[in-house]
């Protein structure tokens, strides 16, 4: 085996290259929150980079994959796979160790897998909390214009 290879054990987060250190434990004036899961683990939470409605569309697009495309299972399935998939782009470390960025299905099922049901639905709940989707009173307000003189 080259120095190169790198080993991933089930149940433990995958070995993170160097040039991800750094996205783990940021708390120096970013919104980091720091979760202690009911089993002991001390987790990292922060905002995702990038767009996260495009990396939660193609996780669940690979998850699905196989399934009948745009038929009910497929659907169903990518909808109760999207809340979970949001959460974890939310995880920056478990214990100290900083998590590879998700990118696709695999990374996704590893970190699932190591964290298990029970502190997936934590990590759900504190994201919530610290991120909440925005709502209607997010929304800036529009107003109508209503001089003639621009309908010309």
């Amino acid at each position: 085996m080259s120095d190169d290879t790198r080993r991933i054990v089930p149940g433990e987060s995958p070995p993170v290259p160097p040039e991800f250190a750094a996205l783990a434990e940021r708390s120096n004036g970013d919104d980091s929150h720091v979760l202690e899961l009911s089993d002991g683990r001390r987790i990292v939470l922060g905002r995702p980079k990038g767009s996260t409605i495009a990396q939660v569309v193609k996780i669940t697009a690979e998850l699905t994959r196989g399934m009948p495309v745009g038929e009910e299972p497929q659907l169903v399935a990518m909808t109760y796979l999207e809340p979970y998939v949001k959460a974890l782009l939310h995880v920056r470390s478990i214990e100290g160790k900083p998590t590879m960025p998700l990118s696709n299905a695999d990374a996704y099922n590893t970190l699932a897998d190591n964290l298990t049901d029970e502190g997936i639905n934590e990590i759900q709940l504190a994201v919530m909390e610290h991120w909440p989707p925005p709502s209607t009173r997010h929304k800036p307000e529009i107003k109508k214009n209503r001089s003639r003189s621009d309908l010309s």
